[in-house]
């Protein structure tokens, strides 16, 4: 049975091969379904168009060239005339933009077949294609695979030496860990401790601030009161003759008012409010000078040693108050060996470290001059040393102690610049350490000059600025006493009228620092204003050393302090009136 041509189309286009006819220009003649469903195309959109105009390759791709090599291979069929066999292809085959454009991937092994008229010339090429792309893909799965498994295969030889050293590197993590951690507890622990303890200092030092500025205010009152017994018990004595006993009750009243005044001094040293005169020191000379009369006042049942170090620092302290400071420990020391033993007194340049600081509040770093006093009596508990440098704390019997002396040695030190720290045991002793910070500069011995016997005198015209009544009228009349011409102020702003009114006749200013209303200093400073180069003394129970920072006073600044008496008094106006 013949087929019609209607009949033999419709069989080639449902043929279950991928079918492509090409005339010898290339164009395409007939596409079977399955190269259309291959290709995602349309019949009626290729037919009749160049093979490469509908196929072109990938733009996209530089490894595409599947298009390429069929255009080589259809070039080989019209040149040979005979079938041509192509490899495996990758192909770029366009999806329609309805299915979202692009290029999809595909591998094919197309066949090229010529087709002869009876003549014997050239009609059509068959072009025939397999897709193998799913042999392609598990063929490039089985050579990942393969060589994956080489891979395993090399390392599997290797694992077990990897695997030991690995483990043997795991150990020696775990035990620097283990070090590491075993560090960090400590350093924990150590620095819990340091807070602690640092915690504990600044308590204490916030208890004893505020001890001290109590202990500051009352020896201002104090000194107000003790200069008008102390005044005036100076004039009873000088009106009373030689022999009457009446002199004898005034002298007690002295006394009592001196025994005072030196509570009061040392409730200063404490507070830190007193006025020292700092000079550039040798601690080595102040121990050799004292040494004689400490030796006398231990007495002969007690061991004194020095250990002096040879070339040491010079210091800026206020020689008197850190020979009352040596004084103070040695004699400590003493009341801790009622029955004998050794105190030893040892000096030495040394160099404060950071770690030393960080755990000792309030210490710079840097260069001191250690000053230490060590005795073998019977040491101290931890309560006791908590409290040792509180005022009024004693350890001693009743009427054996005032419980000021180490209040105003740590008062003494921390003004000066310094610090004390003591360490003690029970029944192992107790040492003293007070670290003064060093200075280059050599010491200059200060010889006291000699006093004289009787107040200096004068004619000069002398303002006075007090608030207290009773200091005024003294002053007032040890001033007068002695040849001055006083004018008064009871209060701050009555000065400057007087200066106004007298002007030029006024030689020296004589004023309290501490006043209601305006203080001292700020009186001081408009007099100036008024009257240029007018000398001043200032006299007060205490200084805070803020208004020496603030500049309130100034480091120039002549002072004078509470409890006055007639001598210190005129023989300061006098040194003053005198000076160029």
């Amino acid at each position: 049975m013949n087929l019609t041509l209607a009949e033999f189309e419709a069989l080639f286009e449902a043929a279950p091969g991928s079918y492509l006819v090409l005339r010898p220009d290339l164009t395409i003649a007939a596409v079977s379904d399955a190269y259309l469903r291959a290709t995602m195309t349309v019949r009626e959109s290729i037919l009749g168009r160049g093979l490469f105009e509908v196929f072109p390759d990938n733009p996209d791709d530089p490894a595409a060239t599947g298009t390429r090599n069929l255009r080589d291979s259809l070039e080989r069929v019209l040149r040979t005339r005979a079938p041509d066999t192509m490899a495996v292809q990758k192909y770029d085959i366009r999806r329609p933009e309805s299915e979202g454009g692009g290029f999809e991937e595909r591998h094919w092994s197309p066949v090229n077949t010529p087709v002869f008229t009876d003549d014997g010339a050239l009609a059509f090429i068959i072009h025939r294609v397999e897709d193998v792309t799913e042999f392609v893909r598990l063929q490039k799965q089985r050579l990942e695979q393969s060589k994956l498994t080489e891979e395993l295969k090399a390392r599997a030889d290797s694992m077990q030496a990897e695997v030991y050293l690995r483990a043997q590197e795991l150990q020696e993590a775990n035990r620097r860990l283990r070090e590491a951690r075993d560090d960090l507890e400590a350093r924990v622990q150590e620095r819990t401790a340091e807070a602690a303890k640092l915690q504990q200092q600044l308590f204490q030092a916030q208890k004893i601030e505020s001890v001290g500025r109590l202990a500051g205010g009352i020896a201002h009152d104090f000194n107000n009161i003790l200069t008008a017994i102390t005044g005036f018990s100076e004039f009873l004595m000088a009106g009373i003759p030689v022999g009457d006993l009446r002199r004898g009750d005034v002298q007690e009243i002295a006394a009592a008012a001196e025994r005072a005044a030196a509570l009061t001094r040392q409730l200063l040293a404490f507070s830190r409010r007193q006025v020292l005169e700092p000079k550039v020191l040798d601690v080595n000379a102040v121990v050799a000078t004292l040494e004689p009369m400490l030796r006398r006042l231990i007495g002969e049942h007690i061991e004194l040693k020095s250990n002096l170090a040879a070339g040491l620092g010079t210091v800026k302290a206020d020689p008197g108050q850190i020979e009352q400071v040596i004084m103070n420990l040695v004699v400590n020391s003493r009341d801790a060996m009622p029955l004998g033993g050794k105190i030893s007194i040892e000096t030495a340049d040394v160099q404060l470290t950071e770690d030393y600081a960080r755990l000792h509040m309030d210490t710079r770093p840097g260069p001191c001059v250690m000053l230490s006093i060590s005795d073998t009596g019977c040491g101290m508990d931890a309560a006791t040393q908590a409290r040792i440098f509180e005022p009024f704390f004693t350890t001693k019997e009743l009427g054996k102690g005032t419980g000021l002396g180490l209040a105003m040695v740590y008062g003494i030190v921390k003004q000066s610049g310094g610090n004390i720290y003591v360490y003690s045991e029970p029944g192992h002793g107790t040492s003293f350490k007070i670290y003064l910070p060093r200075i280059e500069s050599a010491a200059t011995p200060v010889f006291a000059a000699p006093a004289a016997d009787r107040p200096a005198r004068g004619s000069e015209t002398i303002l006075l600025v007090e608030d207290d009544d009773s200091v005024r009228k003294f002053v007032r009349r040890a001033l007068s006493g002695c040849g001055y011409r006083v004018l008064e102020a009871s209060r701050a702003e009555e000065a400057i009228p007087a200066v106004e009114r007298h002007g030029k006749d006024i030689d020296l200013v004589l004023t309290d620092v501490v006043m209601p209303g305006l203080r001292g200093p700020e009186v001081v400073r408009r007099l100036k204003a008024l009257r240029p180069g007018i000398r001043v003394i200032f006299m007060s129970g205490y200084t805070d050393q803020d208004m020496f920072e603030r500049d309130m006073l100034g480091p120039q600044a002549i002072y004078l302090q509470k409890p006055l008496t007639l001598r210190t008094l005129s023989e300061k106006v006098r040194e003053v009136l005198d000076a160029n």
